[in-house]
Formats: C-alpha cells, sequence, structure tokens
C-alpha cells in the first residue's frame, strides 16, 4: 500500500530543495565550510517552516555565526523563495542547527573505539593461550 504524504510534507520537500539551492547560490556561507539543509518541517497551516541544517566543521561558535548569517538573509532568502515556489502564502523562516548528524559521528567514534578495544583484547589473549 502506497504511503499517503500530507501537503505540508510535500510542500517542505518542494521548499527543501528550493532553499538549500537559494542558500548555495545566494548567501555567502564559505568562510564556515560546507552548509548543508538536512529537513525542512511546515506547520499543518504552510505558515511557519523550521529549516534544520548543518555545517562540515561543527564548532560552536561557527554553529551560532552561520545561524546569525541566515538570520540576517531571512526576509531576503524568503522574498527568492517566494519567486521559486509559488505558494499563496511564504512560510516565515525560522533556522536551527541539526544535531542530530553530530551525535551520529559521535556515536560512531564511540562504536569504532569499543570494537578496536575489543580487538584489541581479543588479540592481546589469544597470543597468552
Amino acid at each position: 500500500m502506497p504511503r499517503e504524504f500530507t501537503r505540508a510534507q510535500r510542500v517542505a520537500e518542494v521548499i527543501h530543495h528550493a532553499l538549500a539551492q537559494l542558500i548555495r547560490e545566494k548567501v555567502p556561507t564559505s568562510p564556515f565550510g560546507m552548509l548543508t539543509v538536512t529537513q525542512v518541517k511546515l506547520s499543518p497551516s504552510l505558515d511557519y517552516a523550521k529549516v534544520y541544517i548543518t555545517i562540515l566543521n561543527d564548532d560552536e561558535d561557527k554553529i551560532k555565526a552561520v545561524l546569525d548569517l541566515l538570520e540576517e538573509s531571512n526576509k531576503h532568502l524568503r522574498h527568492l523563495l517566494a519567486q521559486t515556489v509559488k505558494l499563496r502564502i511564504t512560510p516565515q523562516l525560522r533556522f536551527y542547527y541539526d544535531v542530530s548528524q553530530s551525535h551520529a559521528r559521535k556515536l560512531t567514534a564511540l562504536i569504532d573505539e569499543a570494537v578496536a578495544s575489543d580487538k584489541k583484547l581479543n588479540h592481546e589473549g589469544s597470543g597468552r593461550e
């Protein structure tokens, strides 16, 4: 059975792709490294959009600077979005840092460390027998 998507989910996907391209082309984010729009969540009324972003080098100062830059560019991005995506009302944009990817990297590093430690213990243990 096909999965049904709400209008908000379909519009969020269109906005996601449009904003990713607009930010890449129109906002000077190069000093911060690679910026990625990971997700857009729209309110059911389509009035507000939560835009989640990540950057490659995610130290706290860079995150704040990127969010400040995006907030400064908010009106301009919304205007460009209105020209790109034809909607009755272009949603208000709110930018957030997506912590899920940095958490995933930390968990992966911990798992890799545990596996390496396990292999080292198994290797040392097999040499004694």
